[in-house]
């Protein structure tokens, strides 16, 4: 996801926008916010306004009683004047039970505190490293049987890169969205920290990296084996046609091999 993050997001995590519809649905899971899709999210990062309808701030209380880390301004109204004064007496009553509440502020964060403080207090790692100056987002969805990394280029230069997976187990394999490719990456290199794996994209270009959580039994080689000239065919040619589909009856010569239609 590209787009404003406030507060900024450290350099290796990814995140999403939600609207209110898609937030009334979730749920919290090992303390992360999960989407009916499965989709889950380590920090709720809530827009700076002090507003908020009722139904919203329920559900807000209700997350963070379930252990949500959640980061953001206290509404202190609703945005309407539907039910009025009573909404904005709820909402301030909820909010109350939440940022007003000493047994919760192990994960409900004040307004403008680092992203990178919240993501070190809680041990989340960095999902997805590169180097700095690599222009690459990426979005990772688990699995009950795999994780799945969607790594983009953002720019229209071909990059060659190594990437370290947090989630990665086992030998990763390329699909690609495009070809319907999907081959093994036995070039790897795997640590506590992850799985390293040496990358290249072309300008513009995703894919899929896939970890099942088995080790295949493949050929060690490159991952992006440099192309190499195999031969380089120099002189002039002598090209013969077939009759039948009106060619030229004898052979013609090229002094380079082009097409007549040119």
């Amino acid at each position: 996801m590209t787009g404003v993050c406030d507060p900024a997001l450290p350099r290796g995590y990814s995140f999403d926008y939600l609207n209110a519809e898609v937030l009334l649905q979730s749920t919290v899971s090992d303390g992360r916010l999960t989407l009916p899709s499965g989709m889950q999210y380590a920090v709720l990062v809530l827009p700076k306004q002090n507003t908020m309808r009722p139904a919203v701030m329920e559900k807000i209380a209700e997350l963070a009683h379930e252990g949500l880390n959640i980061v953001g301004p206290q509404p202190t109204q609703s945005p309407s004047m539907k039910d009025y004064p009573n909404a904005d007496q709820k909402v301030q009553a909820l909010a109350g039970t939440v940022w007003n509440n000493d047994a919760l502020k192990g994960n409900v964060w004040a307004d403008g505190t680092p992203l990178s403080t919240i993501l070190d207090k809680k041990h989340v790692r960095p999902d997805l490293v590169t180097a700095n100056d690599v222009p690459v987002a990426y979005i990772h969805r688990h699995l009950n049987d795999c994780d799945i990394y969607f790594v983009s280029n953002q720019s229209t230069q071909t990059q060659r890169f190594e990437a370290l997976f947090r989630d990665g187990n086992g030998t990763p394999e390329l699909w690609h969205p495009v070809t319907g490719e999907q081959r093994v990456l036995s070039q790897y290199e795997a640590s506590d920290k992850g799985v390293s794996v040496p990358l290249l994209l072309e300008p513009d270009e995703s894919v899929f990296i896939v970890f099942h959580g088995t080790d295949e039994i493949a050929q060690q080689r490159a991952n992006f084996p440099e192309e190499e000239v195999a031969a380089t065919l120099k002189g002039a040619w002598t090209v013969a046609f077939d009759a039948a589909q009106r060619g030229p009856a004898t052979p013609q010569a090229f002094v380079d091999l082009t097409s007549w239609t040119e």
